[in-house]
């Protein structure tokens, strides 16, 4: 048996020492190692949730915009249907306009060949007199179309009644519809009103000039008139 030597057993406590040495060394890269990796590894993972989040607002953002989009392609139908009914209208409207326009010149052309009695409309008004209430100031005039009344000479009112000391007024006026006016207590049921032409003809129209005013608006300040023969007598 060969016996150990001092130098024999030193080597090995030095090597033994170095192996130990570089064991720890080893054994703390390890480690240092896994806790980097560990450290990376949440890092990674908040890196991950943060992009997943993102990815998820995305996710609600594109719900969000692909919502509007839709509301908004409705809205552009709702839009452009409603953009055909209104040309549909308009193109109606001018389709009724010309019509119209060709009605009120066949009317026009209508009028100036009717007899001028007949597109002659008399009026009549009755106003109390506030400083005398059993007065009452009373208006006649006849609306005709402008273009008849280049046809007129002169018009006259008959009052066939006692209580009138003029029976007959006459207006040459067309600017207030050749009327004429006449204080008094009373309205009758038949005035005689003739349109003298310029060509020397004339056409006669009985106008019952107390209904005329009953007939009136009631907004504005007529007389109410009952019948009384001839002559109707304004009431308070």
């Amino acid at each position: 048996m060969t016996p150990i030597r001092i130098d024999d057993i030193d080597r090995v406590k030095r090597n033994s020492k170095r192996s130990a040495l570089l064991t720890a060394v080893g054994a703390l890269m390890i480690f240092g190692v896994l806790g980097y990796s560990v450290w990376e590894l949440n890092h990674l993972s908040v890196a991950i949730a943060g992009k997943k989040d993102e990815l998820r607002s995305l996710e609600e953002a594109k719900s969000s915009l692909q919502k509007q989009k839709d509301d908004l392609q409705n809205e552009v139908t709702r839009l452009e249907k409603y953009s055909e009914i209104l040309f549909n209208q308009y193109r109606d409207t001018s389709e009724l306009s010309e019509t119209l326009q060709k009605m009120d010149g066949q009317a026009v052309q209508i009028r100036s060949l009717a007899p001028i009695q007949a597109v002659a409309t008399p009026r009549a008004a009755a106003v109390k007199i506030s400083d005398d209430p059993q007065q009452y100031e009373f208006s006649l005039w006849v609306e005709i179309s402008k273009e008849r009344q280049s046809e007129i000479d002169k018009v006259s009112y008959f009052f066939d009644h006692p209580s009138f000391h003029d029976k007959l007024i006459e207006s040459t006026d067309p600017k207030n519809n050749y009327g004429v006016s006449y204080r008094g207590w009373g309205a009758l049921r038949r005035v005689i009103i003739t349109l003298h032409l310029k060509n020397g003809k004339s056409s006669k129209l009985a106008f019952d000039m107390a209904d005329a005013i009953n007939k009136a608006d009631a907004k504005s300040p007529q007389a109410k008139v009952p019948s009384k023969g001839n002559l109707a007598v304004p009431v308070k």
